[in-house]
């Protein structure tokens, strides 16, 4: 589906998914193209979004929107892992802060219940390995 961004009037195609965020649904191109159009248009209660946004990202994972957003273009919007949900959150070594890619929040959360323990993962395929 061709859609032309609110703010800087490229084209571009939004896949095809089961949710949407916000932004999504305003037909921005990217996480960036929706706070810069908020920042423009001043909308107050945007502003802190944005902020916090960018600071979480600088602090955090040591990147900008621009990495973000990039990254998030070359997954084509999809979880790394399922290809199904919206890869909203990144996901990162916990000791090294070294970001890998960006996943759903079902599969990022999953990932961190079992604390990136590769054995225990290995686990729980073969217990369900069982029941199938």
């Amino acid at each position: 589906m061709i859609k032309i961004c609110k703010n800087c009037k490229k084209e571009f195609v939004r896949p095809k998914r089961q949710g949407f965020t916000t932004w999504e649904k305003r037909k921005f191109c990217s996480l960036n193209c929706y706070y810069n159009f908020n920042q423009k248009e001043n909308h107050s209660n945007w502003k802190g979004g944005f902020r916090r946004r960018k600071y979480h990202l600088r602090k955090i994972y040591h990147i900008g929107l621009e990495v973000f957003d990039n990254l998030y273009k070359s997954q084509n919007c999809l979880c790394a892992i399922c290809v199904k949900g919206e890869a909203t959150c990144i996901d990162h070594n916990h000791k090294t802060r070294q970001i890998r890619n960006l996943l759903c929040r079902k599969c990022n959360l999953a990932i961190g219940f079992f604390d990136d323990n590769i054995e225990l993962l290995r686990k729980a395929i073969i217990y369900l390995e069982k029941f199938t």
